[in-house]
């Protein structure tokens, strides 16, 4: 979509954002549409632009999110090489979780006509296997310290929350989705948003990017390569490999610019695969959290018009 801003001129914005939740397919779901000819794919998936308050926003507080791009020109030029024909999306799983910022700064931006042209993307988890899914994505990072029983805890997120820390350390609130929705069905028109759940995602993939493709208005009957699965999360089974790989030193550097970003990616999900295994959440826990969203799981239902029953199993 192209906007024309004081001090840049025209410029390209997205068409179309995946507002998440986190863990839920976003990454999947974001390669997936990136791979049509008529759609552009930003090389930065998260930029979580639109989390972060404005300067005189002073009383909110600025989220804790790894590289994310807070200033507009920066934000811009990751769409810059949008072709004419194409349309462009980006997916921040922030988005869904800051909703009383995201939107606000959206509709800001955008203005009231071409925000009324977006298309918005709601993937949602069975929020006990989305907070575990999430704890084992900063478990294969070496970035959690607390056992998951311990890092659920509400005096665990309350200190985390006070320490500045990541904003998706929140296992649990990242889960209730019901508010969340709701800010953006307040805000946008109905045809605007598209509610995926993940088992739909992953049990019927190429008739939900189909579905996508429609919404967005490119030829559906495009075929993506959904043969791949995205930002999978599991234990370390070799801390040495992931050590060396997150840490900085000239053969990364030379590797980056030798190789493209596709590639890489490939790379890392075969190396994924090697060091990371899948671990078994502790009954006792899982039936500890159903307890804690069940109230949530009921009323998703309502909202969606949906059978959620097997969520609470």
């Amino acid at each position: 979509m192209e906007i024309t801003i004081a001090d840049l001129g025209p410029v390209k914005l997205p068409d179309f954002f995946i507002l998440g939740a986190a863990k839920s397919g976003t990454s999947s779901l974001f390669r997936y549409l990136g791979e049509h000819p008529q759609i552009h794919s930003p090389a930065v998936k998260e930029p979580w632009f639109f989390s972060f308050p404005p300067p005189e926003d002073t009383d909110v507080p600025i989220p804790n999110l790894a590289g994310a791009i807070t200033e507009l020109p920066d934000y811009v030029e990751q769409f810059s090489d949008c072709g004419e024909n194409q349309i462009t999306g980006e997916a921040s799983p922030s988005y869904l979780f800051t909703p009383a910022v995201s939107i606000p700064k959206i509709k800001a931006l955008y203005g009231p006509e071409r925000a009324g042209q977006l298309k918005f993307f709601i993937l949602l988890r069975n929020p006990v296997d989305r907070a575990w899914s999430m704890y084992w994505t900063f478990g294969r990072k070496l970035m959690e310290e607390l056992e998951f029983e311990e890092a659920i805890q509400p005096a665990a997120i309350a200190a985390r929350k006070a320490a500045g820390e990541r904003l998706f350390y929140d296992y649990i609130g990242a889960g209730r989705y019901c508010s969340q929705i709701r800010a953006y069905q307040e805000a946008f028109a109905p045809e605007q948003i598209k509610i995926i759940l993940f088992e739909d995602l992953i049990s019927d993939t190429a008739n939900i990017c189909r579905e996508c493709y429609a919404l967005l208005g490119v030829d559906p009957d495009f075929a993506p390569d959904t043969a791949q699965v995205y930002n999978v999360s599991g234990r370390p089974t070799n801390t040495g490999i992931i050590r060396f790989l997150k840490a900085d030193n000239p053969f990364k550097s030379v590797f980056k610019s030798l190789v493209s970003p596709d590639m890489r990616r490939r790379l890392k999900r075969m190396i994924g695969k090697r060091v990371l295994e899948k671990v078994k959440m502790k009954p006792e826990t899982r039936q500890e959290l159903i307890a804690v969203y069940r109230d949530e799981i009921l009323e998703l239902q309502d909202l969606l018009g949906r059978d959620l029953g097997h969520w609470l199993r």
